[in-house]
């Protein structure tokens, strides 16, 4: 349920510079970056009938992505940028998307194709065999969904049940909170950050969104946040976009099932293109590295940011860290 400002452009940053804004980092090394929402990102918050987001899927938003290069790369052109192909970063939901539309791409001509390069964040759409829990996770997820949609909810609204977090943190940051029992407001924003616990099934062991800080390790309270400023997670929260369409969601956990057939992977052995994994310790941490090794690219990177060891998962670099966290120039 990420937009491009979310999560690339630092909510609540003091200013735009390369610390706190990754365009402006990338920028500053003469890197081009153009950033695309996903259709559904704009869908209302008021929006109360939800019957055309039923078959918003995966495809629908890799044909996006794919319009997008090809808008981005003539505007490059134009404006003396050169018509070179694209890298195309994808970012946690936004891995299977990338995938797909390499794929498909793949089937095109050369002359046809944008993408000169993948860069999947910490998420992937297959699991290897050793996270075989997780594939069953994952499957059980898949029908739960598959379930919701047939019985007519063609919607998550996740956005909204966070922005409602972040809204009593910022202005009732004391309250006790009416979410969670035991925790105020402000707690119980980083608690949606911080804890595995809060994730219902995380799609990796201890995957959370932020390392966080802990009176007692042994009670996932957080006092504070590792390596993100905790205004910046809680703006974060508030800034999302207020729905989801199920499908997106119900494709990426069926594909990681691999018990029903969806598009994602059709293509996944015709990608050639260089991949760059990158993955955080506390989020899909390795598991991410797994998928490349499908496609037929001969220049695969997989770089994994993990600052705690084995047995301290909990506190690892998170999720959201890779591009909120004041250290993210030096360590992503």
């Amino acid at each position: 349920s990420l937009s491009f400002v979310s999560i690339f452009v630092q909510p609540d940053s003091t200013g735009i510079n390369p610390e706190t804004w990754v365009p402006h980092y990338l920028a500053e090394r003469n890197i081009n970056v153009s950033g695309m929402d996903f259709g559904w990102t704009s869908v209302p918050g008021e929006t109360t009938d939800f019957t055309f987001m039923k078959d918003w899927g995966v495809e629908r938003d890799a044909e996006h992505a794919l319009a997008a290069l090809s808008v981005a790369r003539l505007i490059r052109g134009i404006s003396g940028q050169g018509f070179g192909r694209i890298n195309l970063l994808g970012y946690s939901y936004g891995v299977s998307v990338a995938y797909a539309a390499a794929g498909r791409e793949a089937q095109q001509h050369r002359i046809l194709r944008d993408i000169s390069g993948l860069i999947p964040v910490d998420q992937g759409v297959k699991y290897p065999a050793s996270a075989e829990t997780f594939r069953i996770a994952a499957c059980d997820g898949a029908a739960a969904i598959k379930q919701q949609i047939a019985n007519g909810q063609y919607h998550s609204a996740n956005g909204r049940v966070f922005a409602s977090f972040s809204g009593l943190a910022t202005a009732a940051p004391g309250e006790p909170s009416p979410f969670i029992p035991n925790l105020t407001n402000y707690q119980a924003a980083l608690f949606i950050g911080t804890s595995t616990f809060a994730q219902g099934n995380p799609p990796a062991p201890f995957w959370h969104f932020v390392g966080g800080k802990f009176i007692d390790p042994a009670i996932p309270v957080p006092s504070g946040l590792l390596y993100t400023n905790p205004d910046r997670w809680i703006a974060l929260l508030g800034s999302l976009p207020p729905y989801q369409p199920q499908r997106t969601t119900y494709e990426s956990r069926a594909c990681l099932c691999d018990d029903e057939d969806v598009s994602i992977d059709d293509h996944l052995g015709d990608i050639r293109v260089p991949i760059v994994y990158l993955g955080a310790g506390g989020g899909f941490r390795q598991l991410g590295d797994y998928t490349s090794t499908l496609t037929s690219s001969s220049d695969i990177l997989n770089h994994t940011v993990s600052l705690k060891p084995e047995d301290q998962p909990l506190t690892d670099f998170g999720h959201a860290d890779l591009f909120l966290a004041d250290a993210g120039p030096d360590l992503v």
